[in-house]
């Protein structure tokens, strides 16, 4: 055990990235070795001061920090330096924080043991990397990928502005009141500053399967502090322990995308990739969610089966089809507020009677595998509804306060919340959804909201309370297993957008890329941002990831105003063309088609006709060209390349684009003709329509506001 003397240091280092620590245990320095004689020798990433408090615990609702700070018991090292661990005393509680070196990155994990004679409540953690720099600040961006957070934000505006919530400037997509997803469930977590001068990157990131973190900075003239707060929580009884985390902070030499690169690779170490068995289907579909009481019931959606086909549907997504807690007493006219939420389930194992009976139902989804559709069932684990059957038969299965009653979680108020940790419930919803399967031969389900949720506070719980924070990835991890089992070809999608849940789902849905896009529209970002958005927020998901986007959902009313009121625009239509160009499974909400039904038609056909629009790579803003709002993507699949453009702005105008033949696989010597597939014409070069590769560098083109344009470029023999 190494007690340092009152004004030593202890540095600990593995020969590429060195740790320097305080007598009292603060983290005060943060080296790359490699870099000493560029930076200065003593140049460090981290610049904290005294006040400066790199952990904190929250004992009760208070934070332990403002009460005084820890005392240093002692600290050691391990595994050959790789491993530095400081243990302190604070208050009743014996805390440990390993630093664990590999590389240039380190994870920090935190232990905390009852010390004391009587019970601890612990409802909180805070993890945090103080006062960051990386070199002049005049050189570096803060990057957010995978937020609804503007790219290449400037650090020096950063630190001017010194706010923790920032304006619509910077964070255009932002709904809730923090700017940065919860991590892994809501986003990846990562927070960085590039140096591009330097090709520098410190970035850092937080991941664990049982609570998720809150994410947030704080900056001044010194640097930007990286917070995360994970959402730890759980009674510790005297001599009780219990370890979470982790949070990861990594130096990286390179570009930008380099750095996106080296963070992906960590994906695979922990295990968050996409399942391989996913069916061959998944990536080519088009979902239309949809309750069948808009439509009368089951018979009802039955019919219009056909229309849907034609317009290119090939999944229907059901909401709850079971019986809620109806307060109308009739069949649901889609009023959440008077009439009830079908997410209030009252029984699992008896339907709707206002929408049909179980033959209704088997014949909707016979009818819909006649024309070649698949159907997907909500899997509402959230929580039942509080007049259900349960809260007597099974009342174990729910969570409960401090005070030992129920409540309702992710900001419902007409449930009880289920804990998903508790192994009997697991069972139970995983038993539910084979038995559908079996009865109706569905082919899968959407996950609703397996988010992190509020503790459970039972005090007879065999495991701690944050762990039903996360809990639903054990259950979802099973119930893939079984449903695999069960129906080989069927899918798991999940609403939930985190990185942690494409370990057991075929797609996900994206409200990031959602919200980014409803700013796109309201120029509240440009085209080249959102381009470079895109590339940024695909390179910081797991390799393989099937992202699902839309202009609609049934959850859009709540969360973007701007859905409902631009239903049916030509902004909207441009958006869902967009969704389609940059290589999103599209999703369309039932009635946002009215009046566009030939329009859906036509953009669905062609991202059937265009193979590079499922497959193809994504080349965000390839095209150089003076006016800035135009919006382009090249997608490429071997040698087919295909070529998307539209003017978001509200004038007909002549763009001149200037293209990279390269990229599009245009040779310049070859002859060319250029075909415009969502109108379905030839395009004439000065009234040419065939033409020499390098007549292509640059193309005048005449665009009409918000219309989409598909090229494609057909070298002739």
């Amino acid at each position: 055990m190494w007690m340092p003397e009152e004004e030593s240091q202890l540095r600990v280092d593995n020969g590429e990235i060195e740790l320097a620590f305080s007598s009292n245990g603060r983290w005060t320095g943060l080296f790359l070795c490699s870099f000493r004689e560029r930076l200065g020798e003593a140049y460090s990433f981290i610049r904290a001061v005294e006040e400066d408090v790199s952990f904190d615990l929250q004992i009760d609702g208070k934070w332990l920090s403002s009460q005084g700070k820890p005392r240093l018991r002692g600290a050691r090292k391990a595994d050959k330096g790789r491993i530095f661990v400081a243990e302190f005393e604070w208050e009743d509680l014996g805390v440990e924080l390993c630093y664990f070196l590999k590389g240039t990155r380190v994870g920090r994990e935190v232990g905390v043991a009852n010390r004391g004679s009587s019970t601890i409540r612990l409802t909180g953690a805070r993890l945090t990397i103080p006062r960051v720099q990386v070199g002049e600040a005049e050189a570096c961006t803060f990057e957010a990928p995978g937020n609804p957070y503007k790219p290449r934000a400037l650090l020096l505006e950063q630190l001017a502005r010194g706010l923790d919530v920032e304006p619509v400037e910077v964070s255009p997509g932002f709904y809730i009141q923090r700017r940065f997803g919860d991590a892994p469930d809501f986003a990846p977590g990562l927070l960085a500053i590039h140096n591009r001068e330097l090709r520098l990157t410190l970035m850092s990131w937080y991941f664990s399967w049982v609570e998720p973190a809150q994410l947030y900075t704080r900056a001044d003239g010194n640097g930007i502090s990286l917070i995360y707060e994970p959402q730890v929580a759980g009674w510790l009884e005297p001599d009780q322990n219990l370890r979470f985390g982790t949070q990861y902070l990594q130096v990286q030499r390179g570009s930008w995308p380099q750095a996106l690169s080296s963070f992906r690779k960590f994906y695979l170490e922990v295990g968050v990739s996409p399942p391989t068995d996913i069916s061959p289907w998944t990536q080519q579909t088009v979902i239309y969610e949809v309750h069948p009481a808009q439509f009368g019931g089951f018979k009802g959606l039955a019919q219009v089966l056909p229309q849907l086909k034609e317009m290119g549907i090939s999944v229907l997504y059901l909401m709850p089809i079971w019986l809620f807690n109806n307060l109308k007493d009739k069949l649901w006219d889609g009023n959440w507020t008077d009439s009830g939420s079908p997410y209030a389930i009252r029984d699992f194992h008896r339907l709707d009677p206002y929408l049909g009976g179980e033959d209704e139902l088997r014949n909707l989804v016979d009818r819909a595998h006649q024309l070649g559709m698949k159907v997907l069932l909500d899997f509402v684990s959230q929580g039942c509804s509080l007049n259900a059957r349960y809260l007597q038969e099974h009342p174990q299965w729910f969570e409960r306060d401090e005070q030992g009653k129920m409540f309702a979680s992710h900001d419902w108020n007409d449930t009880y919340s289920f804990d998903w940790a508790n192994p009997e419930f697991q069972k139970f919803m995983i038993d539910f959804a084979l038995q559908h399967v079996k009865k109706y031969d569905i082919d899968g389900f959407r996950i609703d909201a397996p988010h992190g949720k509020e503790p459970n506070w039972d005090r007879n719980l065999p495991y701690r309370a944050s762990a039903s924070s996360l809990g639903s990835g054990e259950m979802l991890k099973k119930l893939r297993k079984e449903l695999k089992k069960a129906k080989p070809d069927s899918i798991l999608l999940c609403e939930s957008y985190g990185p942690m849940f494409h370990r057991d789902h075929d797609m996900i849905y994206d409200y990031n890329a959602h919200h980014m896009f409803y700013r796109l529209l309201l120029r509240k970002i440009t085209p080249q941002e959102m381009g470079t958005w895109l590339e940024d927020h695909f390179s910081s998901l797991p390799d393989g990831a099937i992202r699902v986007c839309f202009a609609e959902t049934h959850d859009t009313r709540d969360v973007n105003w701007a859905a409902m009121a631009l239903r049916g625009s030509l902004a909207t239509q441009a958006l869902m063309a967009i969704i389609v160009a940059c290589g999103f499974v599209p999703m369309v909400y039932s009635g946002q088609e009215e009046r566009q039904r030939e329009y859906y038609k036509r953009l669905f056909s062609l991202r059937h006709q265009l193979p590079p629009l499922v497959w193809g790579k994504r080349l965000f803003n390839p095209v150089s060209c003076s006016d800035p709002n135009l919006f382009s993507v090249i997608r490429k699949r071997g040698a087919e390349s295909v070529l998307f453009i539209v003017n978001l702005s509200p004038h007909l105008k002549t763009f001149s684009c200037l293209l990279p033949l390269k990229k599009l696989g245009v040779e310049e010597e070859s002859r060319y003709s250029v075909f415009e597939h969502f109108k379905g014409e030839r395009v004439e070069m000065k009234g040419i329509k065939i033409v020499q590769g390098k007549e292509l560098k640059e193309m005048k083109l005449a665009l009409i506001p918000f219309q989409p344009h598909f090229f494609t470029f057909d070298r002739l023999k």
